[in-house]
């Protein structure tokens, strides 16, 4: 019924027309006329957010696991796919300063 009504609206169907597809659904259409409409477009918007991260994490998978590098055991490829994925940026200063330098006998 919301999909009628949203049709048969002639003022939104010209905000449609003129703004962006996920700017027109999240915060242009009303919640309270509207909100399973809402709610469907919000899932098929992460819908295609998360199949696009998955191909990207194969297309690293592939490139780091390939016929030159066929060695790598699945432990350390998780690890490689980890921090190629990640957002997370480690603190060598830290890291440096923690380890005890190895002294001469």
């Amino acid at each position: 019924m919301e999909l009628i009504d949203l049709q048969c609206n002639s003022g939104l169907k010209d905000v449609f027309h003129e703004k962006k597809l996920v700017e027109f659904y999240y915060s242009l259409l009303p919640n309270d006329q509207f909100q399973n409409l809402r709610k469907f477009a919000r899932r098929m918007c992460t819908v295609f957010g998360s199949t696009y991260i998955c191909e990207q994490t194969f297309s690293l998978m592939k490139l780091n696991k390939s016929k030159l590098r066929s060695r790598l055991t699945d432990d350390y490829l998780h690890d490689v796919l980890w921090m190629s994925v990640s957002n997370f940026e480690p603190n060598f200063e830290k890291l440096v300063a923690e380890k005890q330098p190895q002294r001469s006998h």
